[in-house]
């Protein structure tokens, strides 16, 4: 999900701004903070970016993790993780996918 987040964002950005870096963070935050995500998740960006590295990187961050739940939200209390954030996947995968079908 991530890399797809990754190469969108790149055409995002060079859709709108006609710039081209593909290694560029903005790349990546610009289209989560875009109209394409819901209002209630934008702000999040930077800490998608946080756990996208430590996922990317192998140093996953200890105070955040990966998870899956029916909650709508981006983010739930992990009570098995220490009461962590955790990203839930089916909802970022449901509005990745809603975001890209706008975007195209």
């Amino acid at each position: 999900m991530f890399s797809m987040v990754d190469y969108f964002g790149l055409l995002f950005t060079v859709a709108s701004t006609d710039h081209y870096d593909k290694f560029a963070k903005e790349n990546f935050l610009g289209f989560l903070k875009s109209d394409y995500f819901l209002a209630k998740d934008r702000c999040k960006a930077s800490l998608l970016w946080f756990v996208r590295n430590g996922l990317i990187h192998q140093i996953f961050p200890k105070a955040t993790g990966i998870g899956t739940t029916a909650e709508n939200s981006l983010f739930f209390r992990d009570t098995q993780n220490g009461g962590n954030p955790t990203l839930n996947l089916n909802y970022f995968d449901r509005e990745l996918d809603s975001a890209i079908k706008k975007f195209i």
